[in-house]
C-alpha cells in the first residue's frame, strides 16, 4: 500500500477543485469546507451509490428528508440537550481551551512512551492478537447462546479453561512472542496512583490481564506492577477506562501536575472540566428570547424517528423495514481538524431500520455484514478497512451494540460509519406513554396484528459520513508511479464514482475543424454516458491527460488529424494508460458498454 499523506490530499483538492476552504476571501472560517465542481461530483456520486443501494435496490426501505430545524422539545426528550457535549478545560497560563479526554489522553500517551518505545513492535502485535483471539471466543460464544456481563467478564470467564488457555498461546507464540515485562517507571506513578480509585470498570480489566498474563506465567505481587504492564501493553483497553472517568482522573492528574498543556507545556494549570453542548442554537422569529430557541440538528436520526408513525401508515409497511435519509448536520465541535475527517458542518447517510423486540441481534449481524460489503463494492481496498466493536464504555446511552468501520486514514484508522442497535430508546422517549415525557401527543408503536398488540420496534441504526467517505476515497484511490522518468498521480476511483467519466480533447487547438468535431464529439457520448463529459483544449495533450489523471477521469477522447479522414479517434484508458482506435460512430456504443445502468453504483 502507498502511504498518501493528509496534506497532499488537502493540496489536490484544493488545486483541481475538489474542496475549498469557506470563506476564503475573509480568512476562512475553521473547519468549514466548500465542495468545488470536481468534489460535487464525487460527493453527489457517493449519495447516489448509498440511495441506490439502500433504497432501490431492496423493498422494505422508504426515502424522507425530514427538515433540518425542528421543534426543540425533540432534542429534548432525544436526550441531546442533556447528554450531547464535550468536557472542556482551559489553562490558566496560554488561555487555550482543550477537551479534557484529548489532553488526558494525550497525557498518557506521553507517560507511557518512554517505557513502551523499546517494546513497541512486540507490545504492538501481541496485544493485536489477543484482541482477535478474544473476538473470536466471543462469537464462538455468542453462537452458543452463552451470554456475559461484559466482554472482560467472558475473557476472564474463558481463559479458566485449560483448552482455551493453549488455544491463546498457541495463537500468540505463532505471531508475536510475549513483550519483555516493562520497567518501574517514574512517568507512571503518578497515572497508578490515580488509576487504582478508578473503580469497577479497570478492576474488572485487571483481572481479564491478570487471567492472560496467568496464560504465560506470568505473575504480579503487586496490583501496581499490574497496573504498569496493563498500561503499556494492554494501552487499549485502559484507555477506554481513562475516557470513561476522565472527570475525576482529570481533577486528580491535575493536581499532581500531570497533565502538561499541549500548547505552552504548563502543568497543573487547567481549569476543573465542565460540560459544553455541541448543538449549535439559533432562534426562530423576530425576538431573541428562551421559547424561540430552536438548534441546528446535530444528527438526521431525530426525524426519522419523529415520522416514523407517518411513514408507517403511508407507506403501509409492516416489520421488519426501515426509513432512509441523506441530509446536513451541524455540531459545534471544539477540537475540529484532520481536513475533513472532523467538521461542524457535514452529511450523513442514515438507514434507521425497525426489527420486532428478539429480532435485534439478527438484524444487526445483517446490517454490520451488508455495510461492510458496500464499501468494498465502492472499490475499497479490503486491508484499509476493519470492523471495530466498540467497547461498553465507549457506546452512547441508547446503544445495546455498535459496530464501527473504520478506514486507515493517513492519521490512522477512524470511523466512516457506525452500525448501532438503538433498541427502543428512541421511539420510547418521544411516546407518550413514557413517564418522563409530558408533551408527546401519540405513541410511536406498531400495531402486530397475529398477536393482536401494539410493540414498540428495535432499531438498527446504520449511519455513515458523507465527508468522511469522500475523504477516505481520495486516500485510498490516490497513486504516484514513475512514467518515463516522469511522476504520474493518478486517482484510481470506481468509473462510477469518478467526478468525470470522459474527457474529450483536440489535439490541436488551432485547427479549428478539430475544436468543432471534438465538440461535436463530447455533446454525443453525453448522451450515452450517465455522468460529466467534458471538452478541454487548455494545455498540451500530454498535460491535459495528466490533468484528467490526477482527478481520476476513467477515459480519455482524442481527435488528431487522422479522425478527420478515417473517421476514428484514440480513447485512453486511465489505468492501463493503453490506446484504442475506435470509430467515432460507435462511440455512443462503447461508452454505453462501459457505463451499463444494470451494472452500475449510481444507477
Amino acid at each position: 500500500m502507498m502511504s498518501v499523506s493528509l496534506e497532499t490530499i488537502r493540496s489536490l483538492c484544493k488545486r483541481r477543485g475538489f474542496v475549498f476552504p469557506s470563506s476564503e476571501i475573509y480568512g476562512g472560517i475553521e473547519s468549514i469546507w466548500d465542495y468545488g465542481p470536481l468534489g460535487v461530483e464525487l460527493k453527489n456520486n457517493i449519495k447516489r451509490a448509498w440511495w441506490r443501494a439502500v433504497v432501490y435496490e431492496r423493498d422494505d426501505i422508504e426515502g424522507l428528508d425530514a427538515a433540518i430545524l425542528m421543534n426543540r422539545l425533540v432534542w429534548k426528550y432525544s436526550g441531546h440537550e442533556e447528554t450531547f457535549s464535550d468536557p472542556l478545560v482551559d489553562c490558566r497560563e496560554c488561555k487555550r481551551r482543550f477537551r479534557a479526554d484529548d489532553v488526558l489522553a494525550r497525557a498518557l500517551e506521553r507517560a507511557v512512551e518512554s517505557v513502551r518505545r523499546p517494546l513497541r513492535e512486540d507490545a504492538f502485535r501481541f496485544a493485536e492478537e489477543i484482541e482477535a483471539f478474544l473476538n473470536e471466543v466471543e462469537h464462538r460464544e455468542r453462537e452458543r447462546g452463552r451470554t456475559y456481563s461484559s466482554r472482560w467478564a467472558l475473557a476472564s470467564e474463558v481463559l479458566k479453561d485449560p483448552e482455551y488457555q493453549e488455544r491463546l498461546r498457541q495463537r500468540v507464540q505463532q505471531e508475536a512472542g510475549p513483550p519483555l515485562l516493562p520497567p518501574d517507571s517514574d512517568p507512571l506513578r503518578a497515572w497508578i496512583e490515580v488509576l487504582e480509585h478508578a473503580g469497577s470498570l479497570l478492576r474488572e480489566r485487571l483481572e481479564t490481564i491478570r487471567a492472560i498474563e496467568k496464560t504465560f506465567g506470568r505473575t504480579y505481587q503487586s496490583e501496581q506492577q499490574l497496573l504498569q504492564q496493563a498500561l503499556t501493553t494492554y494501552r487499549s483497553w485502559t484507555t477506554d477506562v481513562v475516557k470513561a472517568s476522565w472527570n475525576e482522573l482529570f481533577v486528580r492528574l491535575n493536581e499532581r501536575q500531570a497533565l502538561p498543556c499541549p500548547h505552552c507545556g504548563a502543568t497543573g494549570a487547567f481549569t476543573p472540566p465542565r460540560r459544553f453542548n455541541l448543538m449549535f442554537k439559533t432562534f426562530m422569529g423576530p425576538v431573541e428570547e428562551e421559547s424561540a430557541l430552536v438548534y441546528l440538528r446535530p444528527e438526521t436520526a431525530q426525524g426519522i424517528f419523529v415520522n416514523f408513525l407517518n411513514v408507517l401508515g403511508s407507506a403501509r409497511r409492516k416489520l421488519p423495514f426501515g426509513i432512509a435519509q441523506i441530509g446536513k448536520a451541524f455540531r459545534n465541535e471544539i477540537t475540529p481538524g484532520q481536513f475533513l475527517f472532523r467538521v461542524r458542518e457535514f452529511e450523513q447517510m442514515e438507514i434507521e431500520y425497525f426489527v420486532p423486540p428478539g429480532e435485534d441481534e439478527r438484524w444487526f449481524e445483517h446490517w454490520v455484514e451488508e455495510r461492510f460489503r458496500w464499501y468494498l463494492g465502492l472499490g475499497f481496498r479490503a486491508e484499509n478497512l476493519r470492523c471495530r466493536e466498540q467497547s461498553r464504555e465507549e457506546l452512547a446511552h441508547y446503544s445495546k451494540r455498535t459496530v464501527d468501520i473504520e478506514y486507515r486514514f493517513p492519521m490512522g484508522w477512524g470511523e466512516i460509519e457506525g452500525i448501532a442497535n438503538r433498541t427502543d430508546y428512541d421511539l420510547r422517549a418521544h411516546s407518550k406513554s413514557d413517564p418522563r415525557n409530558e408533551h408527546s401527543t401519540d405513541d410511536l408503536t406498531y400495531f402486530d396484528q397475529a398477536a393482536g398488540v401494539h410493540v414498540t420496534p428495535y432499531v438498527i441504526e446504520p449511519s455513515a459520513g458523507v465527508d468522511r467517505i469522500f475523504l477516505a476515497l481520495l486516500c485510498d484511490a490516490y497513486h504516484e508511479e514513475m512514467v518515463r522518468g516522469e511522476k504520474r498521480v493518478v486517482l484510481r476511483l470506481h468509473r462510477d464514482l469518478a467526478p468525470v467519466k470522459v474527457a474529450v480533447f483536440p489535439l490541436l487547438r488551432n485547427r479549428s475543424e478539430l475544436v468543432e468535431l471534438a465538440r461535436k464529439i463530447a455533446a454525443d457520448v453525453r448522451a450515452s454516458v450517465p455522468g460529466r463529459v467534458v471538452y478541454d483544449d487548455t494545455a498540451s495533450i500530454g498535460r491535459l491527460y495528466r490533468r484528467q489523471d490526477e482527478i481520476g477521469t476513467p477515459y480519455c477522447v482524442t481527435v488528431d488529424v487522422e479522425s478527420l479522414s478515417d473517421e476514428q479517434v484514440t480513447v485512453r484508458d486511465r489505468d492501463t494508460m493503453q490506446q484504442v482506435r475506435l470509430p467515432i460512430a460507435r462511440l455512443r456504443e462503447y461508452f454505453a458498454e462501459q457505463f451499463r445502468r444494470e451494472s452500475s453504483l449510481v444507477g
